[in-house]
């Protein structure tokens, strides 16, 4: 298991799809980072597809 979906197995959340998914920083106008299941950390175009997973209701 990611060490992402066992932090949120641990706090009873529910594990998300392996993958890269957009964070909410920026790196500048035109990148922003992306976070992977596995731990990494990339900076992309913000015109990349990546997944996205809200983390708490609005």
């Amino acid at each position: 298991m990611s060490p992402v979906n066992m932090a949120l197995v641990s706090i009873g959340g529910t594990p998300i799809s392996d993958g890269w998914y957009w964070s909410s920083s920026e790196n500048d106008d035109d990148e922003a980072l992306n976070v992977s299941t596995k731990g990494s950390i990339s900076s992309e175009k913000k015109n990349t597809i990546q997944l996205v997973r809200a983390i708490r209701a609005f």
